[in-house]
């Protein structure tokens, strides 16, 4: 009893030191004292309960910010188990403000491995535990957050079938949240449209983009406009797979226009709608036109990935393949 009371002492005095510490933005020295507090509040409540996920909680947000990721993803699970050792009940009545919920620890918990590199299994399974917890929470930010990176964890290992009713939890519970225009709800739209399922048509996919790509429509920050130029491409793409060769020639411009007004003409972020337009052009005779557009995504291709990658050899048979049927004299002249 008595190693209970000085350790719960030892743990007060070490939050108020690390509060102190960070007050002062003494950085190092806040960890050292949060470590200490961690330690007292291990001893004091028999590692279990909100004051022992509070501090380790901190430590390993501390940890994840530094690149600290082992220490950070031991801390964030013991944070977890002193939550998941707690009733709901309980957690609900002695947490203070500051604690933080089982939902957000496991929200921790899954950032970690993505930095970690973690795939497959092992994350799945924390975004599972995750998008639980949130749901039970009933936070739909966190659920649909949770739900979303588990569609796209699917989708990236090529389970599209996987990915969809994740995709369609998230937007569920992002529109819910966010409202059918929040740009959470809309990035959840493009990810479900980028990765369509069997049910999926190419006609319903293109409402899905034209939904995002007019919603977008307007001044944009920067997390919107690299979603609205996305869009752009990839409904040009689409337009373009079913044949409507003129849409896709006026989206495709209206996103190299979106992309060159917000990164300037020689970003490389440009190369691909540089290259599917000049593939436009070329296949309808505009050779002088697709050649300069070829040119272009080929010095950005280059600075991107230097002179033997793929895409590079790609853009340069293209290249060969549109100026056997030019000429030398239409070249010379469009270089003059």
């Amino acid at each position: 009893m008595m190693k209970r009371f000085f350790a719960r002492r030892r743990y007060k005095r070490a939050v108020d030191e690390a509060l102190e510490h960070l007050a002062e933005r003494r950085t190092d020295q806040a960890r050292a004292a949060m470590r200490r507090a961690a330690e007292a509040a291990d001893a004091a409540f028999d590692g279990r309960g909100v004051d022992v996920a509070t501090v380790r909680f901190a430590l390993a947000s501390k940890g994840l910010e530094a690149g600290a990721l082992e220490e950070a993803l031991d801390d964030a699970h013991t944070a977890e188990r002193a939550l998941s050792s707690m009733t709901v009940d309980e957690r609900s009545q002695s947490a203070p403000e500051e604690a933080p919920s089982l939902s957000q620890v496991r929200g921790l918990i899954a950032a970690i491995l993505e930095r970690q590199g973690v795939t497959g299994p092992d994350y799945d399974a924390a975004l599972s535990a995750w998008a639980e917890a949130a749901s039970a929470d009933k936070d739909d930010e966190a659920a649909g957050a949770a739900h979303n990176q588990l569609g796209l964890s699917f989708a990236r290992r090529g389970d599209r079938e996987g990915a969809a009713p994740h995709f369609l939890s998230a937007l569920e519970k992002r529109t819910r949240k966010f409202g059918p225009r929040g740009l959470p709800t809309l990035e959840t739209l493009y990810n479900a449209a980028t990765f369509r399922d069997s049910s999926r048509t190419l006609d319903v996919v293109a409402v899905d983009l034209e939904r995002i790509v007019t919603a977008l429509d307007r001044k944009r920050d920067k997390r919107e406009s690299e979603l609205f130029e996305s869009a752009l491409h990839n409904l040009a793409a689409l337009k373009e797979e079913q044949g409507d060769t003129d849409a896709a020639q006026g989206i495709f411009e209206r996103a190299l226009s979106a992309k060159e007004a917000r990164l300037g003409r020689d970003h490389i972020a440009l190369r691909a709608t540089l290259v599917r337009l000049a593939q436009i052009h070329h296949r309808d005779g505009r050779l002088i036109h697709a050649l300069d557009l070829y040119e272009r995504a080929l010095v950005l291709a280059r600075k991107e990935h230097g002179d033997e990658h793929p895409i590079v050899v790609a853009i340069e048979a293209w290249r060969a393949e549109l100026t056997q049927g030019i000429g030398p004299e239409a070249i010379a002249r469009k270089k003059n």
